[in-house]
């Protein structure tokens, strides 16, 4: 069940829930794990950063249960079972080559809407950009880039298998159809390349996360008329923001109690401290500030202080933005 290790990232990870199948054999054949298999995964994926040693287990101890946690709650909503450890995709999984007569078949009426994803691991950011398609278009469609994509990258390979992202987002309602790209074999530029895979893929409209570099060249794919950039406006105040609304005589443990409701959830079956513990002990001790003429401010680092910024977790553009911080040794 242990990752493999690229530096100081963590990819590969492997779970004994999952059946032995390839991605090109799920599309084919027309079939996902089966959801209690992938519950299954990903609590071992949960336990094993939230155990694994290493520099960030404190970090992860924090972030794992929030990025797990919504996905074990939505599956344990499922009552399929299969003896197998696999079940029918029906057509939402697609080979590519058979997507744009689909599409065509099914809602030449209707409004579609692709997304490509290299990782799309399942943090609250992916959540999001599928809710925020669904939201515009009736019909949404993900192209996921092989594993090898991610050679071009400091991580090297995914945390989580093709295989198992699949069958997680055949779960999400919001997405209508999945599929895998095509490798870059001729070796073209890769605009030229994807511009390419989305006309044969017979979708009408391109979606782009709104902190991708090349955002205005990716929304020129498809047509103009409605809105594709996704934009991420939450609602609730920011970790840095909560801070500064914070009154002075509010005590430390009553910070935590903010910190801990607003930001994280905790699933209770892993063995790992409480989060409000976690939160405890990385944060400053009431001794490490000092007041001035501008107010409170801290002064020194206690011991106990674990030195990283806790707008990172929060952040959503950094959060959101497809970073990989969650999977750091």
């Amino acid at each position: 069940m242990s990752p493999e290790r690229t530096g100081k990232y963590l990819h590969s990870f492997e779970s004994d829930a999952l059946p032995k199948v390839g991605w090109q054999d799920m599309l084919n054949k027309r079939v996902v794990y089966a959801p209690q298999n992938v519950l299954a995964a990903l609590k071992d994926a949960e336990q094993l950063l939230v155990t694994h040693t290493g520099p960030n287990l404190a970090r992860r101890k924090i972030l794992a249960p929030e990025w797990f946690g919504y996905w074990k709650d939505m599956l344990t909503t499922f009552s399929y079972e299969s003896d197998t450890g696999l079940m029918s995709s029906g057509d939402k999984l697609v080979n590519f080559d058979d997507l744009s007569r689909l599409l065509e078949a099914r809602y030449k009426d209707e409004n579609t809407g692709m997304l490509f994803v290299a990782g799309a691991e399942g943090h609250k950011g992916h959540i999001h950009a599928a809710k925020y398609m669904a939201g515009v278009v009736p019909v949404t469609v993900w192209g996921f880039e092989q594993d090898d994509y991610m050679q071009r990258k400091a991580r090297k390979a995914p945390f989580l298998s093709l295989q198992l992202r699949l069958s997680m987002w055949f779960y999400k309602s919001t997405i209508t159809h999945l599929t895998v790209l095509p490798r870059n074999s001729q070796g073209i530029p890769d605009n030229d390349h994807y511009n390419e895979l989305f006309i044969r893929s017979g979708v009408k409209y391109f979606f782009v996360h709104e902190k991708d570099p090349y955002l205005t060249q990716k929304l020129a794919r498809g047509m103009q008329d409605l809105y594709r950039t996704i934009r991420h406006d939450f609602p609730d105040l920011s970790t840095t923001e909560s801070v500064q609304e914070l009154m002075l005589e509010m005590s430390l443990e009553e910070f935590n109690h903010l910190f801990v409701r607003q930001n994280l959830r905790m699933i209770p079956d892993l063995p790992v401290e409480r989060t409000s513990e976690s939160v405890k002990r990385l944060m400053p001790n009431e001794e490490d500030f000092a007041e001035d003429e501008l107010g409170w401010k801290l002064d020194k680092h206690s011991s106990n202080f674990v030195n990283f910024d806790l707008t990172e977790i929060e952040n959503p553009t950094d959060y959101i933005g497809y970073n990989d911080t969650i999977f750091i040794e």
